[in-house]
């Protein structure tokens, strides 16, 4: 399964964010990790064999991880559209 997970840091400073980062950085079921703007400070691909696992990265890795002030997660019932082929941006 898929989740997209938004992370608020507590303190958005270069410490806090570094930190964050180190801390996703080892966790493999993290695919892609987006830095964004807007409500919340990161965006994160996560893959999980199932619910309960993906419960056991949120309740034993990622919320472990120092400075997190709100996790919200969202589940992908399929993939739509995947474009592996970045896009020809010149016109």
């Amino acid at each position: 399964m898929i989740a997209f997970v938004s992370v608020r840091l507590e303190k958005q400073n270069d410490i806090s964010m570094k930190e964050f980062e180190s801390g996703i950085e080892v966790l493999p079921e993290v695919m892609d990790c987006y830095l964004m703007t807007g409500t919340s400070d990161y965006l994160l691909k996560v893959v999980a064999a199932d619910l309960k696992a993906f419960e056991h990265f949120i309740r034993d890795h990622l919320t472990k991880i120092p400075g997190i002030a709100a996790v919200e997660s969202s589940f992908a019932f399929s993939n739509v559209k995947q474009n592996p082929v970045y896009p020809s941006i010149n016109r």
